[in-house]
């Protein structure tokens, strides 16, 4: 499913990218075209002023002089008394004849009567004179006709020949075009590395909520399997009926406490639950704890230490209702994983800006191995027991409820073996730098 979406992300971005890419190449390319086009239009302008500067000052039409002209810039000239006897055409090009009429009558029937007139332009340069343009043979030209009036009185048609035109447009489209394929492929790259990061959380969410879901079914089962049995034996064994009760009983509320804490999660991930951050006294939180956990390390001959430090504790920022339950569920694993009679220990220590509350056993221990995984849900560190109260879901309750009031909980090992889940609790004096803004939740 992710993979398919990724595909249709990949494409879309792709076509998108790629339209987006073609219409600014192609803007591109256009106005560079319209650019080149203007600038052979302003160079024929300005050679035909030069013509007929030279002209007038001259006073007459020097035939060598602009055959030779014609021959180094590519130019065709043409000038006649008012459309009736030739002042320079044929005699100097004789051999070039047909195409050169040919592209005088292209440039009459385009440009018609539509002289340019170098003193009028000059005094007005309201715009750029009437250039012609087009193809014969496969060579572009640029066309202008001019009339002199006054002791001359002869009619000027100027013809540029542009033969690399079409070469240089050509290699132009071939650059574009390269631009255009390198240019996708590596966006494509991109986006399909793009897309595959976006999507990477969706894909991690999706497998821890198969992994729950597996899970999920699997501790359920167990007490369901329970109880059908157990149901089906009862009819068969009247005698025994109130231990058989006994144990569906047993079963139905190990069920209700793993739904309620199924729940408590689905409630945490649909931001259901409420955390409400105040400033509260350590002694608040240490107290009812030990005072809760003493009798039950009694009972199991345990010893339960409270160990503060000499210097009074500073107020926490935090919510005391969501400590208090991450502290019993640290404590209740504590008992349900160590051996009866092994010491067990509540401290608090303050560094820097962060309350340290640590709750110490001396068990087996996690191995290092699974210390990165004891806080995903339904994870077990120990999967041969038998002990039917935990489902690993305590711990994961217990890291959310403390990222979600800025704090963090983690383990490390217990000198002398053992284990130490460590709570680290922001200070009230530090809560404006740590806590920009309060985040609800409900538990």
């Amino acid at each position: 499913m992710i993979n398919a979406l990724r595909r249709k992300l990949f494409l879309l971005f792709s076509c998108a990218a790629s339209l987006i890419l073609a219409a600014v190449l192609s803007w591109t390319f256009l106005y560079n075209q319209n650019q080149l086009h203007r600038q052979y239009e302003l160079q024929l302008t300005q050679k035909m002023m030069v013509l007929l500067q030279t002209l007038i000052q001259d006073g007459r039409i020097s035939g060598p002089q602009w055959a030779e002209r014609e021959r180094q810039e590519n130019l065709i000239i043409h000038i006649d008394d008012n459309g009736s006897i030739p002042l320079f055409c044929k005699r100097q090009l004789a051999a070039q004849a047909p195409l050169r009429q040919r592209l005088l009558d292209l440039l009459d029937a385009k440009a018609q009567d539509d002289f340019f007139y170098p003193s009028i332009w000059l005094q007005t340069q309201s715009s750029q004179p009437n250039i012609y343009s087009f193809t014969e043979d496969g060579v572009r030209y640029y066309g202008i006709k001019s009339r002199v009036t006054g002791h001359q009185n002869c009619r000027v048609s100027l013809l540029q020949a542009i033969p690399e035109y079409y070469h240089n447009q050509n290699r132009q489209l071939f650059t574009y075009s390269l631009i255009f394929i390198c240019g996708t492929a590596l966006l494509s790259a991109l986006g399909w590395l793009a897309m595959g990061r976006m999507l990477r959380p969706i894909e991690e969410n999706r497998k821890r909520q198969n992994r729950f879901i597996a899970a999920a079914s699997h501790e359920l089962r167990s007490p369901l399997a329970v109880i059908q049995t157990t149901a089906y034996a009862l009819p068969g064994e009247p005698e025994h009926a109130a231990r058989f009760l006994t144990r569906i009983e047993d079963e139905c509320a190990r069920m209700a406490r793993l739904i309620t804490q199924m729940l408590t999660l689905a409630s945490g991930d649909a931001g259901g639950w409420q955390i409400s951050l105040s400033e509260v006294d350590a002694d608040q939180i240490l107290a009812p704890v030990y005072e809760r956990y003493e009798q039950a390390a009694l009972r199991e001959n345990r010893s339960l230490l409270l160990q503060l430090p000499q210097k009074e504790l500073p107020r926490l920022y935090c919510d005391e209702k969501a400590v208090l339950q991450i502290l019993s569920i640290l404590f209740d694993n504590a008992f349900a994983y160590t051996p009866p009679g092994t010491p067990l220990a509540l401290r608090c220590q303050v560094e820097k800006n962060k309350a340290l509350i640590l709750v110490e056993d001396h068990g087996p221990g996690i191995p290092a191995a699974h210390k990165p995984h004891i806080f995903e849900r339904f994870y077990r560190s120990d999967q041969s027991r038998t002990d039917k109260q935990h489902f690993g879901l305590g711990l994961s309750i217990a890291a959310e409820l403390a990222a979600m009031q800025y704090a963090s909980l983690t383990v490390c090992d217990t000198p002398g073996g053992g284990a130490t889940f460590v709570l680290s609790l922001p200070l009230a004096g530090d809560k404006k730098k740590n806590h920009p803004r309060k985040k609800q939740a409900h538990i």
